[in-house]
């Protein structure tokens, strides 16, 4: 498989992705480490579905005319938004990817790093985990403190944005 490029919701005024609200400045540091080409669709702020759903086609049928069939998507446990996905790609004759799909969140974070990535948890649980965590990097002695305290996140998937 080939990946041809990255693509992503931006909320209009706000410079931030819009599911995470992670600054455009590092999405586009991101894109830039790994040389891969960075498409993102505008939408506005309490963005209805109507709206959200033509701009991600216009989005999708781009792609689609430049021979890209399958998009791939890195949900791990939600069902219907995983079905969301794949209904609104086959409206355009494309096909939804999960290679991610059901995976365990603490190793899928432990292979990106073991793989020579780096990654700072961007937000924490303080139910779960001291505030101190913020800005941390996941290594080892993370890894030890977080395999003791269950974390929302593993449940989620809400591991995000790597340095």
């Amino acid at each position: 498989m080939h990946v041809a490029g990255l693509l992503t919701t931006v909320t209009e005024g706000f410079e931030r992705v819009s599911m995470h609200g992670v600054r455009r400045e590092l999405l586009y540091r991101q894109a830039e480490s790994i040389g891969l080409p960075l498409q993102e669709v505008y939408i506005p702020p309490q963005c209805v579905n109507p709206i959200y759903e033509a701009r991600m086609e216009a989005a999708m049928r781009s792609a689609l005319g430049q021979g890209i069939r399958r998009v791939a998507f890195g949900d791990i446990f939600l069902e219907d938004l995983r079905a969301y996905r794949e209904k609104n790609l086959a409206r355009v004759g494309m096909e939804a990817i999960f290679p991610i799909w059901k995976r365990d969140t603490r190793e899928l974070a432990r292979n990106f790093v073991d793989l020579g990535f780096r990654a700072r948890a961007v937000c924490v649980d303080p139910r779960v985990l001291d505030r101190s965590f913020a800005g941390r990097e996941l290594d080892d002695p993370f890894f030890v403190i977080c395999r003791t305290k269950p974390t929302r996140a593993a449940k989620t998937g809400n591991f995000t944005h790597s340095l």
